[in-house]
């Protein structure tokens, strides 16, 4: 975990000579300036049992307070982890199936789900099938392939639940995005416990992105963003894993240290990313963005540990690569013995799995895009198939690059972290429209205190990234940049603000981290390069009432705003009048 990162604390580790003090600290005092203090709280005397027999027993103690405190931290971080996702169910499951029909672009990926499951592969629909399909009627599915321009995984997924709670229920289509969401909740919260080592902030965190407006909206809906989400989410935290497993070995490995066989070989929750990221870009290829963002800052961290250790031990890494100077070496090492294998054991993974998840298309010559090389070429041929796939991945990126037509919730980049222009995706009148009537609305609308928040917080967590060197702000940073950031080279496009679902556990991260700073629970420093938990503890300082006062209050307002704008976003029936209310600006609508 992070504690300051600072030379004289690495050198008073247990081994190693305490620094000498300052020049002013060694001037000899004259009587003159021996000044009595005015009245102070006297110093506690020292226990006698402080000899010199008896230090590793004082050390013992401490270690096992601490690890008494760390054990029961872990505990609590456990409790609040099930309680944001019990909230988190509340939010999701009522009600899930209550409108009958298919609801914005469930229109595509419902039905894909069923020709997939069917036909093992996507398949036309006739116009106007919907209803017959929300009923029951499935006589108008046929083999006629489908060009579709989104992998397959996401709507296996969503076929899973129909398979499991029936093909016309409006409840298995969505109840595949419900669990995602759920499960979004539980990662944020074991995200959050990595990052901040505290059970209070995971616990913000994860009620956080429970009660978010945006999260719960497409956790009601059979749509892949909710999906990706997770398998986004699940790729960063086991970066931070991998981080927090390899970074002291790295130490040892840099230092000449005696190694083991644990350094050797794979790095397992590197891996582990891979494969989700791999998921990731299996459902949208947006996942993309994110593996090469990952795989950047995995480097840039090893790069910066062997840097840092330079500085410390200029002869460090001259075993390794004798006959080269200084940030040579770093580079080379971070290059050679860091980038290259982290490089295959993340992004080759990644896209094995990626390759993986078309199985079905290779094995389907009814798919759309077979057969188009051996039809130009007039024969056929083995690699037909790579041919027809990479032709066909070339025609989904030019519809990507070419969407324009214009929509009237279509949306900017730089509107969405502000929550200026939600997605609206359902809005009923199941009893008529007679005096103040009943409406179910459903609005990809953030929780518009958090979100306005988060814009202040992502400040900050620019801030600490670059100047204080927090990584901690930096794996939030990752996940600005790798699924926010991409959209600004698209803003031409017609885009939606609902695609930033996959950014609501950053945001909630970015404004929790803000409130640890407030309450005293964090401090914007850097790693240490060469301590462990139980060798270093961070210099306390009091934080002021006021802030304490201000991170409390937030916390409170953000979840009573989040309370308030739950009808909209949940397809709860309210009044008209009372929907109205929480329309604020004429962009909501």
């Amino acid at each position: 975990m992070p504690y300051p990162d600072n030379i004289e604390y690495m050198q008073a580790m247990p081994g190693r000579p305490a620094p000498p003090p300052p020049a002013a600290a060694r001037k000899t005092l004259t009587t003159s300036d021996k000044v009595k203090p005015k009245s102070r709280r006297r110093r506690p005397p020292a226990p006698s049992w402080t000899s010199v027999t008896s230090l590793p027993r004082l050390y013992l103690r401490g270690w096992r307070g601490r690890r008494d405190k760390e054990v029961i931290d872990n505990q609590r971080s456990w409790i609040v982890t099930v309680i944001a996702c019990v909230v988190a169910a509340i939010t999701r499951l009522p009600r899930l199936g209550a409108t009958r029909k298919l609801i914005f672009d469930e229109t595509y990926y419902v039905k894909d789900a069923y020709s997939l499951w069917h036909f093992g592969y996507e398949t036309n629909w006739p116009k106007g099938g919907d209803v017959k399909f929300a009923a029951g009627d499935f006589a108008a599915a046929t083999a006629d392939p489908a060009f579709v321009v989104h992998p397959p995984l996401g709507k296996w997924i969503i076929g899973l639940g129909m398979k499991l709670f029936g093909w016309s229920n409006p409840f298995g289509w969505r109840i595949a995005a419900a669990i995602c969401g759920i499960i979004l909740v539980y990662l944020t919260c074991r995200l959050a416990w990595a990052l901040f080592d505290s059970w209070i902030l995971t616990g913000i965190a994860g009620i956080f992105i429970a009660t978010d407006g945006v999260a719960i909206s497409l956790s009601r809906v059979g749509l892949l963003d909710g999906i990706l989400a997770v398998f986004c989410l699940a790729g960063v935290l086991c970066v931070v894993y991998d981080q927090l497993q390899v970074r002291r070995r790295m130490v040892r490995e840099l230092l000449g240290a005696e190694l083991g066989n644990d350094l050797a070989g794979v790095r397992w929750w590197l891996v582990a990313a891979g494969v989700w990221l791999g998921c990731a870009c299996a459902v949208k290829w947006s996942g993309l963005y994110l593996l090469a963002v990952c795989g950047i800052f995995v480097f840039l961290r090893d790069l910066t540990l062997r840097l840092s250790v330079l500085r410390i031990s200029p002869s460090a890494l001259s075993k390794q690569y004798p006959g080269i100077k200084g940030k040579q070496r770093a580079w080379l090492g971070a290059i050679v013995r860091g980038g290259l294998p982290a490089f295959a054991q993340l992004v080759l993974v990644a896209f094995g799995v990626y390759l993986l998840n078309w199985w079905n298309w290779f094995t389907h010559p009814d798919a759309w895009g077979h057969g188009k090389t051996a039809s130009a070429a007039g024969d056929s041929s083995w690699l037909d198939p790579i041919s027809d796939y990479v032709t066909y991945m070339s025609e989904v990126m030019t519809f990507h690059t070419g969407v324009t037509s214009k929509h009237p919730y279509q949306s900017y980049p730089w509107q969405w972290l502000i929550d200026q222009r939600p997605t609206s995706m359902l809005f009923e009148k199941p009893h008529g429209d007679n005096g103040d009537f009943t409406v179910e609305a459903m609005s990809s609308l953030g929780n518009p205190m958090l979100w306005w928040v988060g814009v202040i917080a992502l400040a900050v967590i620019i801030y600490c990234t670059f100047v204080r060197r927090d990584w901690r702000a930096g794996v939030i940073l990752v996940g600005y940049l790798g699924l926010w950031a991409p959209w600004l080279l698209y803003w031409y496009r017609t885009i939606f603000m609902f695609y930033m679902v996959v950014l609501t556990p950053f945001l909630a991260l970015a404004v929790t981290y803000l409130i640890g700073l407030f309450l005293g629970l964090l401090r914007p420093y850097p790693e240490p390069l060469l301590a462990c938990r139980d060798q270093l503890v961070a210099p306390s300082r009091r934080t002021p009432d006021i802030a304490v006062s201000m991170g409390i209050a937030l916390v409170i307002v953000i979840l009573l705003v989040a309370l308030f704008f739950y009808p909209v976003v949940s397809g709860m029936p309210i009044p008209y009048s009372h929907w109205g209310w929480r329309m604020w600006f004429s962009s909501w609508i």
